[in-house]
């Protein structure tokens, strides 16, 4: 397995990560507590399909453990107004005008793709098919925005978490 290690790295590069080493090896540690990695092999060659399978989970198991650090901006759209929580209210609109004036220094095709993702929540695919662009064009755009939004609002995000609204 380990004799294809370029293969499984460009594999998971394809993916969209910036650490795709690391990846792989979490790949081969996984591999080696489930015990039978024969099954990678048929008629002694490897199944690539199955590893290929497998770098995938691996990479979505790896990205859901961080997206807990990112901002989900779709619950930040589903926060209900009520009397309770006005001041919560005032704080998350203070937070969405932050994040309005920062996408105004993006460019404009990340500005255009991020608002149609956001606005009408479709998937990548449909997204893809309604704009006649690439869902990895796409998904490298979505992900490049919201990097930029974590890095320059991710401090505020926290701040919300934490109900100190007024540091907002």
């Amino acid at each position: 397995m380990a004799a294809h290690h370029k293969e499984w790295v460009a594999i998971v590069r394809s993916f969209g990560t910036d650490y795709p080493d690391d990846i792989v090896q979490e790949c081969y540690i996984k591999l080696m507590k489930i015990g039978d990695p024969q099954k990678y092999f048929e008629n002694g060659q490897i199944n690539r399909a199955l590893m290929w399978v497998t770098l995938r989970n691996m990479f979505y198991d790896i990205t859901k453990k961080e997206a807990s650090d990112i901002i989900p901006y779709d619950s930040i759209q589903n926060t209900v107004r009520t009397q309770e929580n006005t001041e919560k209210w005032e704080a998350l609109e203070r937070f969405e005008d932050k994040i309005r004036e920062e996408m105004k220094s993006w460019e404009y095709y990340d500005r255009q793709i991020f608002m149609l993702y956001r606005d009408t929540g479709y998937s990548f695919r449909k997204l893809s098919k309604e704009v006649g662009i690439g869902t990895r064009s796409i998904f490298y755009t979505i992900k490049k925005c919201k990097e930029k939004l974590n890095e320059a609002l991710g401090e505020d995000w926290q701040d919300y978490n934490n109900n100190d609204f007024e540091l907002i």
